[in-house]
């Protein structure tokens, strides 16, 4: 079946701050978080914005933010 994006895309606020305990990893079902070199890096095209990577992040180092002509509200 086609699955829809949330409309949302991720932000990484402070990759020093990763403990590469690589739960982003292995949480995301698209296969859009990835291992480059020492940094779990994003995909934007393959990211669907359900946003299991924040989550599971014990770091708490992504947050959900819009993607690319979504406007935020406050």
């Amino acid at each position: 079946p086609m699955v829809r994006g949330s409309g949302l895309t991720v932000q990484l606020a402070d990759p020093s701050r990763c403990t590469l305990c690589l739960e982003c990893v292995n949480r995301c079902m698209f296969k859009a978080v990835y291992l480059k070199g020492n940094v779990p890096e994003l995909d934007e095209l393959k990211c669907m914005g359900c946003g299991l990577c924040v989550s599971s992040c014990p770091a708490q180092i992504r947050r959900l933010v819009p993607g690319p002509g979504i406007k935020e509200t406050a």
